[in-house]
């Protein structure tokens, strides 16, 4: 998650998010961290809690578009880079 984009978001719906909590990946930062918005104001602090297996959003808000802001939210996630394999040119001598 991109904490620029990702508060740069929520700021167009701040009439309509009342609250969202959650855990979330963040690049450059070890291990989960909490997300709490509350009323126009994002932090985003280390979980310190137990083991968290997955990142998980809960949203209450009033009146929000909310196929609208699923794919806003969606466009906040970093995408880790993609590995591929380096194939070699070399090739295998057939018997």
């Amino acid at each position: 998650m991109d904490p620029d984009r990702l508060e740069d978001w929520l700021r167009r719906f701040q009439r309509s998010v009342v609250r969202l909590k959650g855990f979330v990946k963040v690049p450059g930062r070890d291990g989960w961290q909490e997300l709490q918005w509350i009323m126009g104001s994002l932090a985003i602090t280390p979980y310190k809690g137990g083991r968290q297996s997955r990142a998980q959003i809960v949203v209450i808000g009033r009146r929000v578009p909310w196929e609208r802001f699923l794919k806003g939210l969606a466009e906040c996630l970093v995408r880790p880079p993609r590995q591929t394999k380096r194939w070699s040119r070399t090739r295998r001598k057939r018997p």
